[in-house]
């Protein structure tokens, strides 16, 4: 079921002139385009016309901060079950284990990659289970560099469903440390095994995200293996129609575990607190920190900089299960944003076209500020309860109109 050749053009569709910067997913599944990336709204003349009402823009500030905080959760675990799951079948740089599994329940590795590379592999994932819709094509090449370590340099193309255009990029640099290689993948020394990511996603309308994160994994318990973590990032791109950039830093020190039941399933689960960033346009930055990364962490590895002034704390106590590297169900109840709470839920009989269908609610004291719903991948929508207006979600984090 593996294409010879996966498109790699850009994502055609997009409205040009005064609706530029929207981001079309063409074909089923499509991901909507609301109008221009422009300034302030008729919701918000009208709202300042009442001081005791939030206004509209003060809503999708706040919803936008508290969906990041959620999706940068999400997003940074699936991306560590599918390089798990990856190194798990491909082994080490030294010892690359050479097969192809075929089409198995929405799945498709195969090593070496399809340019033949010895020291790479490759995931093909799908949005259906019989492996004809593709989602994501991701890439990953190995060089040891040291005797306990290695660095993967790892590409990802992500498409809509129903279109073969290229709606998306990431680019990740993987660095692998304090871990023996075999031919069943990195196992922790007795320090733990640390995984550190840096990564950019690039969308075809030209909306930019960073992130920069680092796990650390303790020897396994039977099928339970603690472990603490920590990420930054924030949009390099920001929203323009709101004059703001949104960034993020989180952590989970202690009292945390991936457990895992010996058939492809495995369930991360945290209470992560952190902060969420709100700055002007070109102000954030990440920042690293010089710590010796251990498990339980006392101190950052990466951090949000520049100028944040508005900043929020959270607390999101999350359980997300995958099967082999896919998203099967999240769950987050009663999260604090700031002074809104966050509800997350998985329903359970949505078509596999459309994966698992992740449903979130932000409530304010007293109403619901926003909603947003997200295919498996981690792309969908956020909608503005008071006025309507919907901000497009790519791979997770919430990158424009």
């Amino acid at each position: 079921m593996r294409p010879s050749n996966i498109p790699i053009a850009v994502a055609l569709g997009f409205l040009l002139a005064g609706c530029s910067g929207g981001l079309v997913a063409p074909g089923a599944g499509s991901l909507p385009n609301v109008g221009t990336d422009g300034v302030r709204t008729v919701s918000d003349a009208a709202d300042a016309l009442d001081g005791q009402r939030t206004t509209a823009s003060q809503n999708a500030t706040l919803a936008i901060g508290a969906t990041d905080a959620f999706g940068s959760l999400v997003g940074g675990f699936s991306e560590d079950e599918e390089t798990r799951t990856a190194l798990r079948l491909s082994g080490s740089t030294e010892q690359r284990v050479q097969r192809a599994t075929g089409c198995e329940d929405g799945v498709d590795f195969s090593a070496p990659d399809r340019y033949r590379d010895p020291r790479s592999d490759e995931t093909l994932l799908y949005y259906d289970g019989g492996c004809h819709d593709l989602a994501r094509d991701v890439m990953r090449r190995a060089a040891p560099s040291g005797p306990n370590s290695e660095t993967i340099r790892e590409s990802a193309a992500l498409f809509f469903p129903g279109s073969s255009a290229e709606a998306a990029s990431r680019s990740e640099t993987l660095r692998i440390s304090d871990a023996t290689f075999g031919r069943n993948g990195p196992t922790p020394l007795r320090a733990g095994l640390e995984l550190a990511t840096s990564s950019r996603l690039a969308t075809a309308s030209g909306k930019q995200t960073a992130v920069d994160s680092a796990v650390v994994m303790l020897p396994s318990q039977g099928n339970v293996t603690d472990y603490c973590q920590q990420s930054a990032g924030y949009s390099i791109t920001g929203i323009p129609s709101l004059d703001a950039t949104f960034g993020w830093q989180t952590a989970a020190f202690s009292e945390v575990a991936r457990a895992t039941d010996g058939h492809g399933m495995a369930t991360w689960s945290a209470t992560e607190n952190g902060e969420t960033f709100q700055a002007p346009i070109g102000s954030l930055a990440i920042a690293q920190n010089a710590v010796d990364p251990a498990c339980p962490m006392t101190a950052t590895e990466f951090s949000v900089a520049g100028t944040t002034a508005g900043r929020s704390a959270f607390s999101i106590p999350i359980s997300v299960t995958f099967r082999r590297g896919l998203l099967v169900s999240v769950s987050v109840a009663h999260a604090k944003v700031g002074s809104e709470t966050l509800d997350v839920t998985t329903a359970a009989n949505r078509p596999r076209a459309d994966g698992a269908y992740v449903h979130g609610v932000i409530k304010g004291a007293r109403t619901e500020l926003a909603t947003f719903h997200t295919n498996g991948f981690g792309d969908g929508t956020l909608t503005i309860t008071s006025t309507g207006a919907q901000y497009v979600i790519a791979d997770w984090i919430v990158v424009g109109i």
